[in-house]
């Protein structure tokens, strides 16, 4: 697919074209045999594109939203049939940490933490399983933070009930603890970017916020 490298040169009816034409080419493969995985994953991979294309450079939300969920349903159908494959869960935990940034800007709150707890539940679950993999580490402790930062969003949120409000700072704290403390432990084995540097301190700072609108809440 050209439709990355499009994006990339700021061709974005390019890059849609491209991808929808993938999208006729893998449809066909599957339906000449539909087992062919190799196939199947191609599609998924072109409807996330499509997705991206669509929110990122066309600012189309929901097109952006049915690419994503349509992405989703092949990856997930995938990592059901064939377990023991990395790559099929690795394209299922990417769109729902994608379906989950997406659906908290559109104020989907509940979507939105649904799918970064599907996301966290793998990342832990590898973690587990390769508990020296820095980059999971990493993709874990960002994956904490996002979901600290939908429920600090609905905290702020002047609709949201008193003891609502209350509950979502402290499910924010949380979080963002945990993202700290993944953090923290990345940095003690001598393996934070360069570019992640100042995590740690960001992160702090959140839960700093998060204290202070407990207090004031209470």
């Amino acid at each position: 697919m050209k439709a990355p490298s499009q994006m990339v040169l700021g061709d974005a009816e390019g890059a849609l074209a491209d991808c929808h034409k993938a999208l006729v080419i893998f449809e066909s493969l599957l339906a000449a045999d539909p087992t062919n995985a190799e196939a199947r994953r191609d599609l998924g991979y072109a409807h996330y594109m499509s997705g991206l294309v669509l929110e990122i450079k066309l600012g189309d939300i929901v097109g952006a939203v049915e690419s994503y969920r349509k992405s989703l349903q092949i990856f997930e159908a995938m990592a059901v049939s064939d377990p023991a494959n990395t790559e099929n869960h690795a394209d299922l935990v990417r769109g729902y940490e994608r379906l989950g940034e997406i659906l908290g800007k559109t104020g989907n709150t509940a979507g939105s933490i649904e799918h970064y707890r599907r996301a966290v539940m793998f990342y832990e679950r590898y973690l587990a399983a390769n508990p020296t993999n820095m980059m999971i580490r990493r993709n874990l402790a960002t994956a904490y933070s996002k979901l600290g930062k939908v429920h600090a969003m609905l905290a702020s949120d002047t609709k949201t009930t008193f003891n609502g409000r209350t509950n979502h700072w402290r499910e924010a704290r949380v979080w963002y603890q945990r993202s700290l403390d993944m953090w923290l432990d990345i940095r003690s084995r001598g393996k934070l970017m360069q570019k992640d540097a100042s995590k740690p301190e960001e992160v702090g700072r959140e839960i700093y916020n998060c204290d202070a609108a407990i207090l004031q809440v209470r």
